[in-house]
C-alpha cells in the first residue's frame, strides 16, 4: 500500500509539473485542462494511474502490446485497447483497431450510466473512462491526448492525461461499452 501511495504521488507531482503546458496540437478541441487528482480513478481500473504521462505516438500500442511498454508511447486508440486487455473486456489476441474500428465493436450507453472501463468517443478519437458519472452526467476519462499523426513522441504537450469528464472536448458524441460486457 505504501507504495501505492509512492507511486500515485510521484504521478500527482509530476503531473502538476506539466499541466501548466499548453496542448497545442489539439487546443481547439480540449475545451478543459487536465487534472492531477488520481483519486477520481476508481480501483477497479487502477492500472490507468501507470499510463498517466506516457507520450503520445501515433500508431503505437495494440491488445498485444504488453501493459509496461506504454512507456514508450500510445495513440487514443492502442491507450483504450491496452486498458482493455488489463480489464479483461478484450483479449490480448485481439485485432488493433483505430477509433473507428473501436467504436464499431462497442455498443453506446446513456451519459450517467458508463461504468470504469467504458471508453468516451469522439470523432476519429476515443478516451478510456476511469470512474463513475459525476452530478453533470459525465466521468472522469485518461486520454493519450494533444498529438496527431505525425506526433512519434516528440512533443511534450502530447502524453497521456486525466480529465475530470469526459466532455472534455467539444466534440463530445457518446459513451461506450465493449460488445458482450
Amino acid at each position: 500500500m505504501p507504495l501505492l501511495i509512492l507511486s500515485v504521488l510521484g504521478v500527482a507531482l509530476w503531473l502538476a509539473t506539466r499541466s501548466s503546458q499548453s496542448d497545442s496540437d489539439n487546443s481547439t478541441k480540449e475545451d478543459t485542462v487536465s487534472s492531477n487528482d488520481v483519486t477520481m480513478i476508481d480501483s477497479s481500473v487502477s492500472f490507468a494511474i501507470d499510463a498517466l504521462g506516457w507520450p503520445y505516438y501515433y500508431g503505437m500500442g495494440s491488445p498485444s502490446t504488453p501493459f509496461e511498454d506504454g512507456v514508450y508511447g500510445v495513440d487514443c486508440g492502442g491507450l483504450v485497447m491496452m486498458c482493455a486487455v488489463q480489464k479483461g473486456d478484450i483479449s490480448s489476441d485481439s485485432p488493433d483497431m483505430t477509433a473507428h474500428d473501436i467504436a464499431m465493436n462497442c455498443y453506446k450507453v446513456e451519459i450517467g450510466t458508463q461504468e470504469p472501463g467504458d471508453i468516451a468517443y469522439y470523432p476519429g478519437h476515443v478516451a478510456y473512462v476511469v470512474g463513475y458519472p459525476g452530478e453533470d452526467g459525465h466521468s472522469p476519462v485518461i486520454s493519450a491526448s494533444g498529438g496527431n499523426k505525425t506526433t512519434k513522441g516528440d512533443n511534450p504537450n502530447a502524453y497521456v492525461k486525466l480529465f475530470e469528464s469526459g466532455a472534455y472536448r467539444s466534440d463530445f458524441v457518446c459513451y461506450m461499452r465493449w460488445n458482450g460486457k
